[in-house]
């Protein structure tokens, strides 16, 4: 919740400086570093949130609705501000997200998780979380392989769609159609969140790995300038796709790693993803430039589709097993024994594992 709070700081503080015309590149920038390290706060927080809120067979289609609604509400989110950018100012329509974020942050006051059965306040060691964190990110293979796989889907899904697409569309299929191609996508997400959420596989993690090759599809039509039918269908396609892997992906991290440290291994999981944003987008214009944009895409659609082989050549991602109604057991976190010397590091308490989620006994 205090991710939250900061965001909405945030956004207040970008509209009071659009809205007043004291704004300037140097004030955005120091603005949004400012936003990149509340969300580096809220996000992994609020993504272990899920699995501590609802009842561990219901796990599967509560991810699928809250990534529903985050899906909506981005739908949402771009028509209205939008709408309130053309009826009145920028500033105004950045007032009005920071509306959005304190609603959203009260509503976070009414969230209730389980204490520890102790009840005791455990002091927080963040450099002691961190390598904790560390610890569980790097000892189970599919999750770093998967975190690795997506850096580079993202990076060029990024790349090829959010920067080269608008140009090729700019000169081909026009800028409202360019619209279309977007909320189709987007369509798509959420018809894969129904779907989804109704599924019973138990290899869900091997099924959402293997249709990030799926992202291939929009770079494939845009790099041949398909027709708008086509282009419309690979990203409807291309939606529905990440959102079975979006659903797998935290149901398999929900189910195999212990409730206290999830949030730790969120904290590595999502800069390798959104890292990979900008380095996208930075690089994707220059290689067009010097390559042309019907290489460039169609290098970017053998990167997706040989980094997706190569996750699936991993036993762990192909065989892990999800939906078993159980989310992993928490380690007990216990502060450091009073004789023990300042600044020393304790050892960690065993963290529970079973036959599917310990490294030494990959899942079956």
């Amino acid at each position: 919740m205090a991710g939250l709070d900061g965001h909405r700081y945030r956004i207040v503080a970008v509209s009071v400086v659009l809205l007043t015309a004291a704004g300037s590149l140097s004030a955005l920038v120091v603005l949004s570093v400012v936003n990149g390290a509340v969300a580096a706060v809220s996000m992994p927080a609020s993504a272990s949130l899920t699995p501590q809120t609802v009842p561990q067979e219901d796990l599967r289609p509560a991810n699928a609705v809250t990534r529903m609604g985050v899906n909506t509400g981005m739908i949402v989110g771009a028509s209205l501000g939008g709408l309130l950018t053309a009826l009145f100012r920028p500033g105004w329509g950045i007032v009005a997200n920071a509306v959005g974020f304190a609603a959203a942050a009260l509503a976070y006051h009414g969230v209730r998780v389980p204490r520890a059965a102790s009840g005791a306040v455990v002091p927080t060691r963040p450099l002691h979380e961190l390598r904790e964190g560390w610890k569980e990110f790097t000892s189970r293979s599919w999750v770093w392989v998967v975190v690795l796989q997506f850096f580079v889907a993202n990076a060029v899904s990024a790349g090829g769609i959010q920067v080269l697409g608008p140009t090729i569309a700019n000169s081909t299929y026009g800028r409202t159609a360019w619209g279309l191609v977007l909320a189709t996508q987007m369509a798509g997400a959420l018809i894969g969140g129904f779907l989804v959420a109704r599924s019973r596989a138990r290899h869900a993690l091997r099924i959402g790995v293997a249709v990030v090759a799926l992202d291939a599809l929009p770079l494939l039509a845009l790099a041949d300038t398909a027709s708008l039918a086509l282009l419309v269908t690979a990203m409807s396609v291309n939606g529905l796709a990440l959102e079975q892997f979006g659903v797998a992906w935290d149901l398999s991290l929900q189910e195999n790693v212990p409730a206290n440290r999830l949030a730790r291994v969120y904290s590595y999981d999502m800069p390798g993803s959104i890292l990979a944003l900008p380095i996208g987008e930075m690089t994707a214009r220059g290689l067009a430039e010097r390559f042309g944009y019907h290489t460039t895409l169609l290098g970017g659609v053998c990167l997706v589709v040989t980094v997706t082989g190569l996750a699936l050549c991993n036993k762990q991602v192909r065989s892990l097993t999800t939906g078993t109604g159980r989310v992993a057991t928490a380690a007990l976190v216990t502060p450091p024994p009073e004789d023990e010397a300042p600044g020393s590091v304790p050892e960690p308490a065993p963290v529970p594992t079973t036959e599917a989620t310990s490294p030494q006994n990959p899942a079956r």
